[in-house]
């Protein structure tokens, strides 16, 4: 599909993400990526021995999906929470003109720290700092009344659920009741991991946003050979309006009002997959219902944009200009 776009028309899709408004929750993951060169192995144990190049840090699960938000143009409300520890300050340091952030930070909780450890291009560790305690019932009726006064004024709610802690179930199912009740479609995008699915939470939600892992999760009749069949499935189970499927290097598909449509993904030489379903997830939320196979190109090619460098980070906006720029 992606190749039937002009260069004309693609730059208009996404100018067109420009200014909505949309209302954002869901898990903020510290990300620590430390990058370093082998010297060789250990003498006392087998041990792979690395010098330090550089470290970077930035916010991941929600807040990357955040930002994508932001680097396409929109603009977002921000409802999550925050530890009380280090992280705290670059959690508040995260500011944009476009940004309105409702973080409520928790005593006592640790922030969600993931640390990266890639010694000669390979990603040779992951060390994650998890705070599963429960969120006091305070401080989520602080949250729910931040989104339920923004409702009127967004085009949509998004549900970024990282799975560590802030989004139960019953706070899942308020929040399609809410979304419902001002007529604002509620859009989901929730990790399996290393859990199983949670898709059931958000029951009747406007689109899920999943992958063929997840999928099989929700449906362990999914099958890759009829997906039309397998997503009808899904969009009966979940009492959804919209199913899209992503599906990598393959691209995507989606199912809605009836419709099937399949999406080829965009050609990029890709160096690191890291963040690229919330890059696909802020460009598709971004367009205006219902999805359609131009939007669905355009949130490939913002995915696809942020694979060619090392690192969870938005695309920037000179990538997805070179990239029109260097079309037919």
């Amino acid at each position: 599909m992606e190749s039937d776009l002009t260069r004309q028309r693609l730059g208009e899709l996404f100018r067109s993400l420009e200014n909505r408004r949309l209302i954002a929750i869901g898990d903020i993951i510290l990300d620590e990526y430390n990058v370093g060169e082998a010297l060789g192995i250990s003498a006392e144990t087998p041990t792979i021995v690395a010098r330090q190049v550089s470290i970077r840090r930035s916010l991941g699960g929600a807040a990357l999906m955040v930002r994508n938000v932001l680097a396409l143009g929109g603009k977002a409300a921000f409802v999550s929470i925050s530890g009380d520890d280090s992280g705290l300050a670059e959690i508040d340091a995260f500011v944009h003109p476009q940004l309105e952030k409702a973080c409520v930070m928790v005593p006592g909780r640790a922030t969600t720290q993931k640390r990266r450890f890639w010694v000669d291009g390979y990603k040779l560790l992951q060390w994650d700092h998890l705070d599963y305690s429960p969120v006091p019932e305070q401080i989520m009726g602080r949250l729910l009344d931040t989104i339920r006064a923004r409702l009127p004024g967004c085009d949509a709610l998004i549900v970024s659920d990282y799975r560590h802690g802030l989004l139960t179930e019953t706070f899942a199912g308020i929040l399609v009741q809410e979304a419902r009740a001002a007529g604002k479609p509620i859009y989901v995008d929730s990790q399996v991991s290393q859990r199983s699915a949670n898709h059931s939470w958000y029951a009747g939600a406007a689109l899920f946003c999943i992958n063929e892992k997840e999928a099989r999760s929700i449906d362990p009749g999914f099958q890759k050979d009829d997906l039309p069949g397998s997503l009808r499935r899904l969009r009966t189970i979940l009492g959804a309006e919209t199913i899209v499927l992503k599906r990598g290097a393959e691209g995507c598909c989606a199912l809605t009002e009836g419709s099937f449509f399949s999406v080829p993904a965009a050609q990029v030489r890709a160096i690191d997959t890291t963040g690229a379903g919330d890059a696909f997830f802020a460009a598709l939320s971004l367009a205006p219902a219902p999805v359609t196979p131009e939007s669905l190109a355009a949130a490939n090619l913002w995915a696809g944009l942020s694979t060619t460098s090392h690192g969870a980070e938005p695309p920037a906006a000179e990538s997805l200009g070179a990239y029109l720029e260097g079309m037919d």
